[in-house]
This record gives C-alpha cells, structure tokens and sequence, in this order.
C-alpha cells in the first residue's frame, strides 16, 4: 500500500541519485532522521537542533532541485516557511550558536 504516488524526476541523474538512496540504507536512515527531527519539533523537545538538522536537509532539497533535478518543489517551498515561522518563535535559543566564540586565553588578556 503507498500513501502517495511515486515521484517522478525530469533527468536521467536524478532518477538514479533517488533510485540509490532508496536501495541503500543511507536513504533508510536519512528518512528516519527527518522523522525524529519532526517528532522532536512535535513534542518541542531540542527544537534549536532539530530545526538546525531541518534547515540542512532543505538545503540538499534546494540544490538537488537545483542542479540536478532543474524543478521547482513546491512542498520544499511550504516546509521553509513553516520552518522560518518556528525559527520566528524560538530565535533567542539561536543566539549563542550564532556568536563567535572567543578562546578564554585572548578573553583574559583583554581585560
């Protein structure tokens, strides 16, 4: 039984780089990461990580799309801005991660 009908790519590449990640365990586990991250955002357990992960596989999307697919994804589109929307809600947790952080060696010797 499917729950969605089979996807279909406009070039011979892509074709193969998803019939591979489909045969081989790395797509098995790739899938299953989406779907913890999905059931960690649910339950709003770790969302700065599970949106950092997220953020990672909408950029492969893009640029499968991009360079080997050459199409536009519209549910890629949609996901992006639910994920800015949660990234709107819980930026402050991002703050630290987008610092620098300064050895406390140089941090000492500024004083």
């Amino acid at each position: 039984m499917h729950f969605r009908q089979a996807l279909t790519f406009q070039t011979p590449i892509a074709r193969e780089y998803m019939a591979v990640m489909q045969a081989t365990p790395y797509g098995h586990i790739l899938a299953g990461v989406q779907i913890l991250c999905g059931i960690l955002l649910l339950l709003r357990l770790f969302v700065p990580f599970a949106l950092t992960v997220i953020a990672a596989f909408l950029f492969n999307i893009y640029m499968f799309h991009l360079f080997l697919d050459h199409t536009f994804s519209p549910p890629a589109l949609i996901v992006t801005v639910l994920w800015v929307c949660t990234y709107a809600r819980n930026r402050a947790a991002f703050r630290l991660m987008l610092l620098p952080k300064i050895p406390a060696s140089q941090g000492a010797s500024a004083r």
